[in-house]
């Protein structure tokens, strides 16, 4: 199997896996940002995400490798949440990433119900049936939000 994006043999049987790397990723943290090869793994069974770092898509694949098989031999998942507000989670000993293991934990401000489906400029959530209540004054502007992004650097 050829890694997508890359010209690299993987070195492990990822089966059905969609595996994808490169070279060079950026990656932007708070504390600073770097480049690293990387190998991204999308398993259907448990349906995950997992990203593997190194100095060559090798050591990548074998990070991810390394983690895959710590999901796939984990004896029973415990999920936190881990700051996630949208109801996703981390499991506290295989560390596998998943949507939907919690209610997310923020409420719409019309009827109460548990939402992350859309919040407006002052950190207010609405669920899908009250979405068109946001007030107009209050939606988010996505291209004048990058352009000032833009202009500020």
């Amino acid at each position: 199997m050829i890694i997508q994006n890359t010209n690299y043999t993987a070195k492990y049987d990822w089966g059905d896996t969609t595996v994808q790397g490169g070279d060079v990723g950026l990656v932007l943290t708070d504390k600073g940002n770097y480049k690293t090869a990387f190998v991204e793994a999308f398993p259907k069974n448990p349906r995950t995400f997992i990203r593997g770092e190194g100095k060559t898509i090798s050591e990548a694949e074998d990070d991810a490798w390394e983690q895959y098989q710590r999901v796939l031999n984990c004896d029973g998942h415990e999920f936190e949440r881990r700051g996630y507000r949208n109801g996703a989670g981390f499991c506290k000993k295989c560390n596998i990433f998943k949507s939907k293991v919690f209610e997310p934990s923020e409420k719409c401000v019309v009827c109460g119900c548990n939402t992350f489906f859309a919040s407006d400029t002052d950190g207010n959530y609405y669920c899908e049936e009250h979405k068109s209540e946001i007030p107009e004054d209050k939606q988010w502007d996505i291209p004048r939000r990058i352009r000032e992004r833009m202009n500020n650097k």
